[in-house]
């Protein structure tokens, strides 16, 4: 068994509570677009892609990331993300899927870490077809200690199945409490 396939089957076995994922917003940038992805659902359907319009989310773009859904929500490609999370995190994973993420210099204990969170949250946003939201402790790419608050929220194509993702995250220098 190769290294990478002995971490991957450690993030499998993380579970949503073991990574912070909670049940409403506790922060006011990502109650926002949590409460906008909510108003784009009409009639019981979640949001489509083309539902959802940059203008309206100016403020949030730099920590905003568009992705694609595929194997039912088993992976994903990253199609847009934002500057700002690209200097907080130290890696610009625009075209990656999954597998690909690593983590500005981390251990590969560290980085099947942030793959197992992303997997949860994603898994569960196309799974339950609501929004995943995290609380978590990371390490920026400039090595400060933060608490990340995150959003993945599912987006439908033309039908009902989900097929991309609309996420973000913001950070804050202050007691990681969960």
């Amino acid at each position: 068994m190769l290294a990478t396939d002995k971490q991957d089957k450690h993030f499998h076995q993380m579970s949503a509570q073991s990574i912070g994922l909670l049940n409403q917003p506790e922060h006011e940038a990502i109650a926002e677009i949590w409460a906008y992805w909510h108003s784009k659902c009409q009639d019981g359907q979640i949001p489509a892609r083309s539902d959802i319009h940059p203008r309206e989310l100016v403020r949030h773009m730099p920590y905003i990331m568009l992705a694609d859904s595929f194997n039912n929500g088993a992976d994903f490609r990253i199609r847009l993300m934002g500057t700002s999370l690209i200097e907080m995190i130290g890696e610009d994973r625009t075209g990656k899927t999954l597998r690909e993420f690593g983590g500005a210099g981390a251990s590969p204990e560290a980085q099947a870490i942030i793959r197992g969170r992303w997997l949860v949250m994603t898994q569960r946003a196309v799974q339950t077809r609501a929004p995943a939201l995290l609380k978590a402790r990371m390490q920026a790419s400039k090595n400060a200690l933060l608490t990340a608050h995150s959003i993945i929220a599912p987006l439908r194509g033309d039908g009902h199945e989900v097929t991309q993702l609309i996420g973000a995250m913001y950070a804050v220098r202050d007691a990681y409490d969960v």
